[in-house]
């Protein structure tokens, strides 16, 4: 006996038809695999949102059966659910309690009051330092510094940004992950990566109107030193008329092109952007914060990769340590990771993955590809391109996402740690918004992905009776408009969390 009990959720298409999901369905132990797949091979199906290129894989982990799948041995753009497979790869490569380390160092001797040379600061790819939350780190170490006597640095502020994630396996050092749009390059969320990171290696540029139409708006980059010159071509506009600003810069280079029009009595807009050269705008904003708490320094700062290798033996010979910053653990730069879905924190993951090996992100990609295959992930199903998934070089099938999934749920205390990091449904991070009053509100934990053409959600769900599912919902390549997807993903894991089995 197959009894149904239907609430009607709909998916807003395009055209303004709306498809009936069943928000409850409870089924006899000889058809429920029946009725589900059948109801979502309706809701997957063709007809209802035109062309998308669907991959699923609904798994029980308590059961370990397969309840549905849909082309989930497809490979697809993964978006952001790329992350998954490099926090799973670094709990086991780095473990949960792996922190970057940052030091300030001298050779020269404290006389005076003066560090008689230069002073070092060399990292290790720490994301965090001066980022929300911990905004006052270089505030920190100046104290630091002024308890050990000094007053004024007689030599030069020096960003060491060699190792250990390395540039000696013919990456260019650009810090960029391969296949990253270049148009995104200007933008805060595709900023680069580097041994040494501050701010989470963005600016905030603000721009607002003139007071009349017709004559340039206002643009200015807010943080002290940016290393980025400013090319303003933004246009006051009457009040009513829209506004819309662009930003373009070169990669690798420093001209910031700030176009588009603003309209008149709008408040100020503030625009994320990415650095050229991250090391530079650590040592430059490190330098300013010292100055600021009243140590002197006479030199410039520069980053180390401007020296001859002569000069780089040299500086680095007889170094002691003056101050030594240690991050949060893995544990709990992981949470912001996948809650904020912050790509710099999941690039940085990959390049320390890759430092086990001596080398950067290239070693990192293998490093990940072949922790999962020894865990029994297909290496077919797997493409690792960066650690974030803004490259469209990544690949991944549905059943290779679940996989993943099941792994860190197999083991209770990888279980414990990687759970927390999960968005939850209608209550923070990137889900903070969606599924709310939904019998999946608190009970979803997941990680989106989003991109042009490409939405996905991927992660645990409990069902009504409590069996704990995971899934893969990966959507490419459809011309709908993006929250029709969304919002048919969202159903399906709503029904989900409806699901009961009636034994």
């Amino acid at each position: 006996v197959v009894v149904c009990a239907l609430s009607i959720s709909c998916v807003r298409r395009a055209d303004s038809e709306a498809v009936a999901l069943p928000g409850s369905v409870r089924v006899g132990p000889d058809t429920n695999h029946n009725t589900l797949r059948a109801t979502l091979d309706e809701v997957f199906g063709p007809d209802e949102l035109g062309p998308v290129l669907w991959g699923i894989e609904i798994r029980s982990l308590d059961r370990r059966e397969r309840l549905y799948s849909r082309n989930s041995e497809l490979l697809l753009t993964p978006a952001s659910t790329m992350k998954i497979v490099t926090l799973a790869a670094a709990a086991d490569v780095l473990g949960w309690d792996d922190k970057f380390d940052t030091t300030l160092s001298s050779s020269a001797r404290i006389e005076s009051m003066t560090l008689q040379g230069d002073l070092i600061v060399r990292g290790t790819g720490d994301p965090t330092i001066n980022a929300p939350g911990t905004e006052k780190i270089f505030s920190a170490w100046a104290g630091e510094l002024r308890a050990l006597g000094i007053r004024s640095i007689a030599g030069r502020i020096v960003g060491d940004d060699d190792e250990p994630i390395g540039k000696n396996d013919g990456e260019d050092g650009s810090g960029f992950g391969a296949g990253w749009a270049w148009d995104d390059l200007v933008l805060g969320f595709a900023t680069p990566v580097g041994a040494l990171q501050h701010r989470e290696n963005v600016v905030d540029v603000v721009v607002r109107p003139n007071s009349s139409a017709g004559s340039l708006g206002h643009v200015r980059v807010q943080t002290p030193w940016s290393g980025l010159s400013l090319l303003n071509e933004v246009i006051t506009v009457d009040r009513g008329e829209p506004t819309h600003i662009e930003l373009f810069r070169a990669p690798k280079t420093d001209v910031l092109r700030v176009t588009g029009q603003i309209s008149q009595g709008r408040s100020s807009l503030v625009r994320k952007v990415s650095v050229n050269n991250p090391t530079l705008f650590f040592v430059h904003s490190l330098k300013s914060s010292l100055e600021q708490a009243g140590i002197a320094v006479e030199g410039p700062a520069i980053d180390i990769d401007s020296l001859s290798n002569s000069e780089k033996l040299s500086l680095r010979r007889g170094l002691r340590t003056l101050v030594q910053h240690v991050s949060s653990p893995l544990s709990d730069i992981a949470v912001s990771m996948m809650k904020r879905s912050q790509n710099l924190y999941a690039e940085s993951f990959l390049y320390r993955i890759g430092s086990v090996e001596g080398r950067g992100a290239r070693a990192g990609q293998e490093v990940v590809s072949n922790v999962l295959a020894g865990w029994g992930v297909r290496r077919s199903g797997v493409a690792v391109a960066d650690g974030s998934g803004l490259s469209r070089y990544n690949y991944l099938t549905a059943s290779a996402l679940v996989d993943v999934l099941d792994v860190m749920y197999r083991d209770q205390h990888w279980q414990e740690h990687f759970i927390k990091t999960l968005p939850i449904a209608g209550r923070d991070g990137t889900l903070r918004r969606r599924l709310l009053g939904t019998a999946a509100e608190g009970v979803v934990r997941a990680k989106t992905g989003s991109m042009s053409r490409v939405r996905a959600l991927s992660g645990y769900v409990k069902t009504a009776d409590g069996e704990q599912l995971a899934f893969a919902m990966l959507a490419n390549n459809f011309s709908v408009n993006s929250s029709a997807v969304n919002a048919t993903i969202d159903d399906v894991v709503t029904l989900l969390a409806s699901y009961s089995r009636d034994e």
